[in-house]
């Protein structure tokens, strides 16, 4: 099955990507208060490999990473408006995550990770591209 065509396959690419970078950061956290013992270790790094492969199959693969980054005179109508509204409800949705990571942070009184903001910042720009996948019926 092509997953440009495909709206339930991008949608699982979508969700085993994002979930695989929020295990990552998760995983990580936990190897950095248990003391990276080897039972976290494979985790880690297998979460992380696993995202990325998601990532390419998902983002790269179906060319949404290219659609979401090209300039804005580069876009037709109907491809402007696909955009900015994914842009929309993508900022919606990273300001709603963000605020509840540094809601949990402050809370246990932790300090936070560069990996935690790296996660962050990828979210930041997977999630207008993770609208597009998950709304839009086929990608050209």
């Amino acid at each position: 099955m092509n997953l440009k065509k495909s709206r339930v396959l991008r949608r699982l690419g979508v969700t085993f990507t994002i979930t695989g970078l929020l295990l990552f950061a998760f995983l990580f956290e936990v190897g950095r208060y248990s003391r990276w013992t080897g039972s976290i270790i494979i985790p880690v790094v297998v979460s992380f490999l696993l995202s990325f492969l998601f990532f390419y199959f998902t983002y790269v693969n179906t060319g949404l990473w290219g659609f979401s980054h090209k300039k804005l005179e580069e876009y037709d109508e109907r491809e402007l408006v696909i955009v900015s509204s994914a842009a929309r409800v993508a900022y919606v949705l990273f300001t709603i995550t963000v605020l509840l990571v540094i809601l949990v942070y402050a809370a246990w009184e932790i300090r936070m990770s560069m990996i935690v903001v790296f996660v962050l910042g990828v979210l930041a720009h997977l999630l207008p591209q993770s609208v597009i996948a998950w709304q839009e019926k086929k990608i050209y």
